[in-house]
């Protein structure tokens, strides 16, 4: 059994985290005391975490919820590679990136109960070219989630849904290929929810165009057209 542990930087030369077999969090969420993670890597650059399986036992805290602890989470790291990892039944996020520049997570298996409540997927906070190559998910939570201050993100090869909410498009001005200018089509057991349009004006060769949603919803402020399609 592994008591929350953190693994200080910075380190002169690269670094490799390599687990073969399976590690095991405390059954008992009280064991966390008031450590808000359970592995963390912070200050870290040029590191490679490679395998093994990360059980963090969270039925006991989903049961209670007094605990806020993530399973694995980077913190202020830089040049980081995530390969091959199996994350299961976190306290709350799987893997949550902080402040880290250049993350590629690669070949994930991540896994808890459809009710978990809060157990996101892979949760980004103002982090910065952070890429997703290959990974099965199945969570009680977001699988994805993306929160402010985050940018150049890029997904690909996700065995899940991706849930899409408070994205503001600003300041948007032009002219469209094809008479739908605005298109947000999303699922219906995964709307997009809390989209906002502010000053947004397309048209198409020079005539009004039209906007299409499915399954979106949010607001609009400032000049938008064409029309706003956002259900209420």
């Amino acid at each position: 059994m592994l008591k929350p542990i953190v693994f200080y930087g910075p380190c002169q030369s690269k670094m490799l985290f390599h687990v073969e077999g399976k590690v095991v969090g405390p059954k008992h969420y009280w064991e966390f005391g008031k450590s808000g993670f359970w592995i963390l890597f912070y200050k870290l650059e040029k590191l490679t975490i490679l395998g093994g399986t990360y059980d963090a036992q969270g039925s006991d805290y989903w049961a209670c919820r007094k605990s806020q602890s993530q399973c694995s989470q980077g913190t202020k790291s830089r040049n980081v590679v995530v390969k091959g990892i199996k994350s299961l039944n976190p306290q709350m996020f799987h893997l949550a990136i902080d402040h880290c520049h250049q993350v590629l997570l690669k070949k994930l298996y991540i896994e808890a109960p459809t009710r978990s409540p809060n157990t996101d997927g892979i949760h980004i906070m103002s982090s910065e070219g952070i890429t997703i190559a290959g990974a099965v998910i199945k969570t009680g939570d977001d699988c994805i989630a993306i929160g402010p201050g985050t940018k150049n993100v890029h997904i690909r090869g996700v065995g899940s849904g991706v849930k899409i909410s408070g994205v503001t498009y600003r300041n948007i001005h032009g002219t469209s290929a094809s008479p739908i200018a605005v298109k947000f089509v999303c699922s219906a057991s995964r709307p997009c929810t809390g989209l906002q349009l502010h000053n947004v004006r397309l048209t198409y060769h020079k005539a009004i165009a039209s906007s299409v949603c499915t399954h979106a919803g949010g607001g609009v402020s400032g000049v938008v057209s064409p029309r706003s399609c956002f259900r209420k």
